[in-house]
């Protein structure tokens, strides 16, 4: 079991009822909330089938860190709720309260088909910032007005399916006259008045104008404003602020919020402490100043801790070796206030809290450890995922890549993309160099791109991007879009790319190739088929335990599962263990991998399973690669694809597979990747 997944367990495997009670606060009718979790569900199938990689699936070599589906159900629901798709007869978008000029849109003119939208105020809701709304700056604002009064506007059926995506709300206000219009992923806008609709296909040129106006970027001078939302058939709420005040002579005290600064609740206190919220920061994983992300855009995360009720643990466990998978870091003139979420495999305390209160003046530190609810823990988890999504979503690849750097990457054979193979460590680094290096412009999902030359797969933290690299100098992924890219990159990728797979080329081993290597393949294949199983069986077929029959056994420390009868610690089966697979390699070591604990004396056996990876189709020892010492390495093909979840992508990815010679000539299973 992978111990990053274990605090985040809970979301993964929870039905529907969890899930709409984890969007209870959503500004939504019951209605609404049904069409919004069916679109969830859609997104939730297409971006997480197998786009999921299980740490439990991995013996030894990589260990990648699975995305959790129900980010997209916390995290993205929600938005959709306001950005998705048009409510019934286009009611929420707007009111027209005024007439606009409507005109022929096969001709060219010099003003939208509204009229001149010169004069108009604008506001722009988009995922990043919904429920919320934002003014763009005086410039971007221009840009957008210009680009849409000179744009090519062309009618086409209201009936032209919706795409799929986030979409942005656009408004316009001038007077008494306001109205909204919907840019659609497909690069259409929509526009309604209640009795009548238009859908309108834009040109190029005018969309790639629109598409960064209506970006929030507040370091470019854009304006965020909170709304009072909910969906009635009026655009009022988007204007609510700037209505005319009543005059008051009365002196009054302002309760407005200061959003310079951040009330944050601290346990070990009990009590809340100011802080500028310039100097709150946070990261889903270990705490690291230089790739944290500010919470000025999510001031709403220093609220979260006031949300649970936390309870104090008594013994303070050795958490030295354990995983962070949130963090946070606030501060004042005096005192660094710290948290992170951890976890200890095997420990009494599952998953636990650890408040830090240093004094920068006397240097003084203390520590204090806290443990919360199943249903706190979920909404802790799911606050930092959504803050997390709200900055990143924005964010380029090379900006991404500086905050969250890839824990794996693969990449592809020149000319053969649909076949890729892992990185090692210094490769990884230089592959996140070259991108964060390049430049990148965000193009329309609409424009054009060439035909694919390098396939690259990231995991990192929480998310899994797919790059194809094309011969236009365009790079794009499913759900990133699509990107303008410096023209040298795929020089730089074709280095890189002959550099890795030339390790993986057997005929640069030619002097290191076992004298029979028929006989030596044959003899891999059938122990691997052999690891496999008793991988996948790992319990009373794949290391011959005992296992108690019934419900699992529940513990008043959190723990729950079967005992084992036959063995008396861990370390015992560990042994039994390693009488198939070496103990060569760190990762083969059974202590790590979860399954078990031990209580009160005895070893009990977790009631979770390993997960799979519900692309896989086959696998396969392909190729001997070399021989060194006392160990051979084999090429092993897995073969996926996603046809069945409406996809079209089939790909390879090629891992390696070692066998270690043991001195009666044996073999034990040594370098080992399951591939499901």
């Amino acid at each position: 079991m992978n111990d990053r997944d274990v605090d985040l367990k809970a979301l993964e495997n929870a039905d529907d009822e969890i899930i709409r009670k984890i969007a209870a606060d959503c500004p939504s009718s019951a209605e609404e909330r049904e069409r919004m979790f069916a679109m969830s569900r859609k997104i939730y199938t297409s971006r997480t089938n197998e786009r999921e990689y299980n740490n439990e699936t991995e013996v030894s070599g990589v260990d990648i860190y699975r995305k959790p589906g129900w980010h997209k159900l916390a995290a993205v629901a929600a938005a959709f709720v306001i950005v998705t798709g048009v409510t019934a007869g286009g009611m929420m978008l707007s009111r027209n309260k005024g007439t606009h000029q409507i005109v022929d849109s096969e001709k060219e003119v010099s003003t939208s088909p509204f009229g001149d939208l010169s004069d108009f105020r604008v506001r722009i809701m988009s995922a990043a910032v919904a429920p919320s709304v934002f003014e763009p700056s005086s410039d971007k604002k221009l840009a957008l007005t210009e680009a849409m009064n000179n744009a090519e506007w062309t009618e086409i059926s209201t009936d032209t399916p919706i795409p799929d995506g986030e979409n942005q709300h656009i408004y316009f206000k001038k007077g008494d006259d306001s109205f909204g219009l919907i840019l659609y992923m497909d690069g259409t806008m929509y526009y309604n008045t209640g009795t009548a609709e238009k859908r309108y296909k834009l040109d190029e040129e005018a969309l790639n104008v629109i598409n960064k106006a209506v970006r929030y970027e507040p370091e470019a001078g854009d304006k965020l404003i909170t709304i009072e939302y909910t969906p009635i058939d009026s655009v009022d709420p988007i204007w609510q602020d700037i209505a005319e005040p009543e005059v008051n002579t009365e002196p009054v005290v302002s309760t407005e919020k200061n959003e310079e600064m951040s009330d944050v609740y601290f346990p070990p206190l009990n009590a809340m402490i100011s802080v500028p919220t310039k100097n709150c920061s946070f990261f889903l994983g270990e705490w690291d100043e230089a790739t944290a992300f500010s919470c000025e855009k999510v001031p709403e995360l220093a609220e979260v801790f006031g949300n649970v009720k936390w309870n104090k643990e008594t013994a303070i466990p050795d958490y030295e070796n354990s995983r962070v998978s949130l963090s946070f870091s606030c501060s004042d003139n005096q005192h660094i206030y710290s948290f992170e979420t951890r976890y200890i495999e095997n420990s009494g305390v599952q998953e636990f809290f650890i408040f830090k209160c240093e004094n920068t003046v006397t240097g003084d530190l203390t520590t204090d450890i806290y443990n919360v609810s199943a249903e706190d823990d979920i909404k802790l988890n799911t606050d930092f995922v959504e803050a997390w999504y709200k900055v990143t979503t924005p964010m380029l690849p090379n900006e991404w890549f500086s905050h969250d750097k890839p824990d794996h990457a693969f990449i592809s054979r020149a000319g053969d993309p649909d076949t890729i193979t892992l990185m090692d460590d210094t490769e990884k680094e230089e592959l996140t160099d070259i991108l964060i290096s390049a430049s990148w412009e965000k193009l329309h999902n609409a424009s054009e791109a060439g035909d694919c030359i390098y396939k690259l797969r990231f995991f990192a933290g929480d998310k899994r991007i797919d790059l194809s690299i094309c011969n236009d100098n365009t790079a794009y992924d499913e759900y990133l879009g699509k990107f303008k890219i410096s023209g040298d990159l795929a020089e730089k990728l074709e280095k890189l790319s002959d550099n890795v797979w030339a390790k993986m080329s057997p005929e640069n081993y030619a002097d290191k190739m076992p004298a029979n290597k028929e006989e030596v393949l044959d003899q891999a294949i059938k122990i691997y088929e052999e690891a496999l199983l008793k991988y996948y069986n790992f319990g009373p077929e794949g290391v011959d335990l005992s296992i108690a029959e019934g419900t699992s056994q529940q513990f008043d420390s959190g723990n729950s599962g079967w005992l084992v009868y036959n063995v008396n610690s861990i370390d015992e089966i560990n042994d039994m263990y390693h009488e198939f697979f070496s103990d060569r390699y760190p990762e083969n070591d059974i202590r790590n991998s979860g399954m078990l604990f031990e209580e009160n004396g005895n070893v009990y056996l977790r009631p979770v399973g390993k997960g799979s990876n519900i692309l896989f189709r086959s696998t396969e020892v392909s190729e001997v690669l070399y021989q060194s010492d006392d160990e051979i390495f084999f090429i092993v093909d897995n073969n996926y694809d996603d046809l069945d979840f409406d996809g079209t992508a089939k790909w390879t990815e090629k891992t390696l597979f070692s066998v270690v010679v043991q001195p009666d000539g044996s073999w034990k299973v040594g370098k080992f990747t399951v591939p499901y």
